[in-house]
């Protein structure tokens, strides 16, 4: 709760842009800077698995508003595999995924460990000496208000750092007939098991 969210202000954006050289020099609606003699536009392809539309309205919604600011974004559909592939190979400039928890002490070396880079999800190469330590000591330490604090230390390294920008998660309601006996709500994923049901007759 102390940190405080990033605020939307396409102005300020303009302004971190120009401090780092891009500027639209040929009037075209979409900034531009010389970089090793050549000069580059500011062109991003945001990639998203093929059938998903929440996935897509959200590319072109972001595309809308970058192309305010003189960003370019080619919004691009794959393949899941490709998809997958691409993400694994670090071959990327905006994604949209998602992530599932389950109710056990969060274990953030898969995403966020510079050990995962390759071998695992670490797509954005996020992660330092200091992070991957504390990364670590949290996965071993048993005091659940001391990890909580670790936790909270380690959020706010992402804050800063910003790999992600986490959108939403989602709530759900379940409904289930009663008609069904032991229907019993669960902790994990997709929030009952249905196994355990009884149909009455």
């Amino acid at each position: 709760t102390d940190i405080v969210p990033f605020d939307y202000n396409p102005e300020k954006a303009k302004q971190i842009l120009t401090n780092a050289g891009w500027k639209d020099t040929d009037n075209d609606g979409v900034l531009d800077k010389v970089v090793n003699g050549q000069k580059v536009q500011m062109n991003l392809e945001f990639t998203y698995n093929s059938g998903n539309d929440e996935r897509k309205s959200t590319a072109l919604l972001l595309q809308e508003d970058a192309r305010k600011v003189g960003i370019s974004i080619n919004v691009v559909a794959q393949d899941w595999s490709v998809y997958l592939e691409n993400l694994k190979n670090h071959k990327f400039d905006v994604f949209f995924s998602a992530w599932v928890q389950a109710p056990v002490p969060n274990d953030h070396k898969q995403i966020f460990h510079s050990e995962s880079f390759n071998d695992g999800s670490n797509y954005t190469g996020f992660g330092s000496a200091a992070s991957d330590a504390l990364i670590d000591s949290i996965r071993v330490e048993l005091d659940e208000p001391k990890r909580a604090a670790m936790n909270k230390r380690f959020q706010v390294m992402l804050h800063n750092e910003s790999p992600y920008i986490f959108l939403y998660a989602p709530s759900e309601r379940i409904a289930i007939h009663k008609r069904f006996t032991n229907a019993e709500p669960s902790m994990m994923r997709p929030g009952y098991w249905e196994a355990g049901f009884t149909l009455l007759k």
